[in-house]
């Protein structure tokens, strides 16, 4: 049993508390948006850590989930597709991806061409780790 989701659904418990996929699906869309907006305005300081990153969803996703910024509890995968990390290896995981990105300077220095190819390798670490319950 997923503990994030309403019992008998697939819809993800949520500080509006709606019930429906739909209606989840807008809230998301609306309040993220508006949060994405302010972060361009003004990002959050922060090491590029998993504390970095814990902050920065709490804050897209404050509106929405009550458990924003919270590391997720549960195993999850994209049926048919794989599966991402187990919620154990979660903060391993993270601690072992930023340091790698810690160890190549953050990508300072980096030609276009290198950052575009690092970036994307740790975007796609991040992806497969998907530490959140959802909005990764």
């Amino acid at each position: 049993m997923d503990p994030y989701v309403y019992p008998g659904t697939n819809v993800l418990r949520n500080l509006r508390d709606f019930r429906t996929l739909r209606e989840l699906s807008e809230l998301e869309a609306e309040a993220s948006s508006w949060r994405l907006s302010q972060l361009e305005r003004r990002p959050l300081r922060g090491k590029f850590d998993i504390a970095h990153l814990q902050a920065i969803h709490r804050y897209i996703f404050q509106d929405v989930y009550p458990w924003a910024g919270e590391l997720r509890t549960v195993d999850i995968a994209r049926p048919g597709q794989f599966y991402f990390a187990f919620s154990h290896q979660i903060r391993p995981c993270l601690e072992r991806t930023f340091a790698d990105l810690q160890a190549e300077r953050h990508l300072k220095g980096a030609t276009a061409q290198e950052f575009c190819h690092r970036a994307a390798h740790h975007m796609g670490e991040l992806n497969a780790i998907h530490p959140f319950r959802d909005g990764n």
